[in-house]
């Protein structure tokens, strides 16, 4: 969005006079019959994680899931989201020239997860080794590195990874288990670009993977790989994530949920009696 400068906000300064609105709009638009010359120049708050509102003056409360809404026949089976990070190397020049390129191009390299809460906060993992040879190695580094983030954003999850032979990718399976994160959650990014010395947290990046939109014309060993580097929702959770588990009120000033009679808990996820 662009900033409004002084004075050029509709209506002020406006006399009905030429000079009143010159420069305003742009072309022939005059101001004082089209209502539209500054439909881009709106300004709004971005609010940083953990607030929200028009001016950010809110506190944001834990989301959870509402424990009423587990019924006695999904209790046992309710299915948790499940993302999948697929990565396929594009060599050293991202494919163009050098087609068969192998997730082998990944070994010894390292790189990051960033996973965003449902409060807006950012978190970025410490460096997982990329090991296409011991995929058990991989899907052990990542779940360390989810579950080592600060606060237990996510307090609990299940990873595991394997090598697609058919597209040469690397396929890391994320599913979220822990009672921080049922219910819908942003996707996952991959920090693949490198970060030396004095940079947090320092990884060697993998910044020559095949990425979806970038040399979409890449095909590997005459097989259309179809969508390329990605990380997508590959199963949706039966759990649902509401501001205090639906079962509480959130307090603006303070952000903590005030939980109902009956529920406890942080986000209210907890039953204690039947009333």
């Amino acid at each position: 969005m662009n900033e409004l400068t002084f004075g050029t906000v509709y209506g002020d300064y406006y006399d009905g006079s030429v000079n009143a609105y010159r420069g305003l709009g742009e072309g022939a638009v005059i101001p004082s019959t089209d209502f539209s010359w500054d439909a881009d120049r709106a300004r709004a708050c971005v609010c940083d994680g953990g607030w929200s509102g028009i001016n950010c003056a809110s506190r944001m409360c834990p989301s959870g899931n509402d424990v009423m809404d587990l019924r006695s026949n999904t209790a046992v089976l309710a299915v948790s989201q499940v993302q999948t990070i697929t990565l396929i190397s594009g060599g050293a020049d991202q494919g163009q020239t050098v087609p068969g390129a192998g997730p082998t191009d990944f070994n010894t390299k390292s790189f990051a997860l960033t996973f965003t809460s449902k409060m807006n906060e950012t978190y970025t993992t410490v460096p997982v080794q990329m090991e296409s040879s011991s995929s058990s190695n991989l899907a052990i580094s990542v779940k360390n590195a989810l579950r080592g983030l600060p606060n237990k954003v996510i307090n609990d999850c299940a990873v595991s990874a394997s090598l697609n032979t058919d597209a040469d990718a690397i396929v890391i399976v994320v599913t979220f288990t822990g009672s921080s994160v049922q219910g819908k959650q942003h996707l996952l990014e991959v920090v693949t670009d490198a970060c030396g010395a004095g940079c947090t947290p320092r990884v060697s990046g993998i910044g020559d993977i095949l990425v979806q939109g970038i040399n979409a014309s890449y095909v590997d060993r005459d097989r259309d790989l179809g969508t390329l580097s990605s990380v997508v929702e590959s199963t949706a959770a039966d759990y649902n994530s509401y501001e205090c588990g639906r079962r509480g009120k959130c307090d603006y000033d303070t952000g903590l949920c005030s939980c109902f009679e009956g529920y406890t808990g942080e986000a209210c996820t907890s039953l204690t009696a039947l009333i």
